[in-house]
């Protein structure tokens, strides 16, 4: 399919060019698409790395995210952006204050990196500053921002690694 976007009354992407999408996602001020090839554009604000270009500017127009070549889903935070690969691999990339990338480190990348020890992942979702999977064995992982105990862990310590899902007594 094809894609069509709009922004604020001064922003303009010209997504025109994207074709044979099979995900998309959207971000604060950032867009990505998965196409038929297993490559991800993306494109919009990019002050963090977020389109994963390998550049920190603004793309008005689909730039294409280094090194993925088979994505089957992309989800999108504020402003960093994942892809699940047909692997079951989970690469992310732009903003990492918390963690959000789950590389392990809090330095922010514009390409994509592996999420730490996410082999298997079935599905991945973003939220502002975090990310959660679910493993291929079923349990849920989460990690990056964890100020109001989004990760599920017990604790309100950003992560930069995934982090099990503590669901206590209610198993």
């Amino acid at each position: 399919g094809q894609v069509s976007c709009w922004g604020a009354a001064t922003d303009f992407w010209d997504v025109s060019s994207l074709t044979a999408v099979v995900e998309i996602g959207a971000g604060n001020q950032h867009g990505c698409a998965v196409l038929a090839s297993g490559h991800v554009s993306c494109w919009g604000r990019n002050d963090s790395g977020q389109l994963g270009d390998g550049t920190t500017s603004d793309a008005y127009q689909p730039v294409e995210v280094v090194g993925i070549e088979s994505a089957v889903d992309v989800t999108l935070g504020f402003e960093n952006s994942c892809a699940l690969l047909a692997d079951g691999q989970v690469l992310c990339w732009g903003e990492n204050y918390s963690g959000q990338l789950g590389d392990g480190t809090q330095v922010s990348r514009p390409t994509a990196a592996a999420v730490v020890g996410l082999d298997v992942a079935l599905e991945v979702d973003a939220g502002d500053a975090h990310n959660c999977a679910i493993r291929g064995t079923g349990q849920v992982v989460c990690w990056g921002d964890n100020g109001s105990k989004q990760l599920g862990d017990g604790t309100s310590e950003d992560r930069a690694t995934p982090v099990p899902v503590d669901y206590g007594p209610y198993l």
